[in-house]
């Protein structure tokens, strides 16, 4: 017999004053259950599945505003990077820049290990076109587009995915040193760059929450990542997704940065995927744009210098 039973029996001599109040009572310790049960559940690690895709709206605060649109996809699931098994994901981000640039596109792809979805490698290419302007500038600049391509390897690999299964009050700390290799072109002119840094990222699983997204809505555990450049991410992980449903980003004053929402998404029906994640691609490529977008801006305003000096001699 349930408690609930029990509970209805002995009320059988109760006034109807009574009965209320003591089923208000029951309703309220039964919702207290189920709101423990759901902080104490626990979601499973990932799995990747061929064709698993998800679709995420993308907007920046960096320069512009940057705004579009961002696929991922599993492509492969039989990868070798540096000796280890992992899972490829490739995808291709689109949008538009306000006031500064017609289109970019940016071709992403990530590589995870499949032992513990850590993350091994990424890339990011990035093409923009019709770059706008006050009309000095661009009769200044006749090529109006620039490009760059990011690298990054990570050792050992970036441990996005150590917590699974993910609970309320989890904690861990991911450290890797970044080995970065950058090559952009601006005006028919291409820098080239490496750096390498070592890296501390600190997690915690704050809490499940019912997150609204274009998408639908999702229970969510809420995870907070703090890097020690002092950036920062709020991850919202959904097992039905089997990804976050949104993320937002955080520059190293406290800024919003970078806002993903989920907008539909193709799952096969495996435990989940790592909580990263393939934002960490899409993040390299944005920030190249809008480095380019400020390298460019000073490269135009260097010649109207130039050319205000000449017409003054």
């Amino acid at each position: 017999m349930f408690p609930v039973q029990v509970l209805i029996m002995a009320t059988t001599n109760l006034n109807s004053f009574s009965l209320f109040v003591l089923f208000i009572a029951v309703i309220a310790v039964c919702l207290s259950a189920t709101s423990v049960v759901a902080q104490s559940e626990k979601a499973a690690i990932p799995t990747r599945t061929l064709g698993d895709e998800w679709t995420y709206s993308v907007d920046s605060n960096q320069t512009g505003p940057i705004n579009g649109t961002m696929t991922m996809e599993v492509t492969n699931t039989s990868m070798k990077v540096n000796g280890l098994d992992c899972n490829e994901i490739t995808g291709v981000s689109r949008g538009t820049v306000s006031g500064n640039i017609t289109a970019w596109t940016i071709n992403l792809r990530e590589y995870d290990v499949k032992a513990d979805y850590s993350i091994a490698k990424t890339y990011a290419n990035m093409e923009s076109s019709g770059l706008g302007g006050p009309a000095i500038l661009l009769a200044l600049n006749s090529d109006n587009s620039f490009s760059s391509t990011t690298e990054t390897t990570y050792n050992p690999p970036l441990a996005f995915g150590k917590g699974f299964p993910l609970f309320v009050g989890e904690n861990w700390t991911a450290q890797t040193t970044e080995n970065t290799t950058s090559s952009m072109t601006i005006m028919g002119s291409t820098t080239n760059d490496n750096y390498i840094q070592a890296t501390t990222t600190n997690f915690t699983v704050q809490r499940t929450e019912d997150t609204k997204v274009p998408a639908g809505e999702f229970q969510t555990y809420v995870i907070n990542s703090n890097k020690n450049d002092g950036t920062s991410r709020e991850l919202y992980y959904s097992p039905k997704a089997e990804m976050q449903v949104k993320e937002l980003d955080y520059d190293s004053k406290g800024n919003l940065a970078e806002t993903f929402e989920l907008l539909n998404y193709n799952v096969s029906g495996g435990a989940g995927s790592s909580p990263v994640l393939e934002m960490a691609a899409v993040g390299l490529g944005i920030a190249a744009l809008a480095l380019g977008l400020s390298l460019l801006f000073l490269a135009r305003k260097k010649k109207t210098r130039n050319l205000d000096h000449v017409n003054e001699t």
